[in-house]
C-alpha cells in the first residue's frame, strides 16, 4: 500500500505495538482482523502525512523504465497510476479510505470490514461506494489534466 520500503518498516512496527495496546485492553477474537485494520489505518495516516509534506518527491525506481520501450511505458504508466490511487485514498476521510482499501484492495467481504470498523456491513457499502465515486472522479481529472498537458506541448 505504501509503495515505500522504510515506510512500510515503520507501519510494521507500530501496527505491532497499536496490537498490543489493544490486546492489553481488551480481549482479541480475531488477531488477523484487528492487524488488517491497524495496519491499514496506519498505512493511510502515512500516506496523509507522506502527501502533506509537500518537500517529499516520489522517486520511480530504474526497474520502472528498464527493459523494452513498450514494456517501460506500461509500467511506468502502471506505476504512475498507483502513486496517483494511493494519493487520492490518503484524501478521502478516514472510514471511507480503510473500508475501500479493505474491501477493494484486501478484498475482505462487506461484512468483515463492517465488524473491523465497528459499523453495519450496509454501511461499509456505502462507504466503499462513497470512496470509489471519488476515486473515480478524482482520478478522472488528473487523467483529463494529463492529456490537456499533453495536447498543449
Amino acid at each position: 500500500m505504501l509503495g515505500h520500503e522504510a515506510d512500510a518498516r515503520d507501519c510494521y512496527q507500530e501496527v505491532f505495538l497499536e496490537a498490543i495496546r489493544v490486546s492489553r485492553r481488551e480481549e482479541v477474537k480475531n488477531w488477523g482482523g484487528l492487524l488488517r485494520r491497524i495496519a491499514t489505518s496506519r498505512a493511510i495516516d502515512s500516506l496523509r502525512v507522506r502527501y502533506r509534506n509537500a518537500g517529499r518527491i516520489e522517486a520511480v525506481p530504474v526497474e520502472a523504465i528498464a527493459g523494452r520501450l513498450g514494456e517501460a511505458e506500461e509500467t511506468a504508466q502502471a506505476r504512475e497510476l498507483a502513486v496517483r490511487l494511493r494519493r487520492e485514498v490518503a484524501e478521502l476521510p478516514k472510514q471511507q479510505g480503510e473500508a475501500f482499501w479493505l474491501h477493494c484492495i484486501e478484498q475482505t467481504p462487506y461484512e468483515q470490514v463492517g465488524s473491523l470498523l465497528n459499523i453495519e456491513s450496509s454501511h461499509a457499502r456505502v462507504l466503499v461506494h462513497r470512496a470509489r465515486t471519488r476515486l473515480r472522479e478524482a482520478l478522472d481529472e488528473g487523467q483529463e489534466s494529463s492529456s490537456l498537458k499533453v495536447s498543449r506541448t
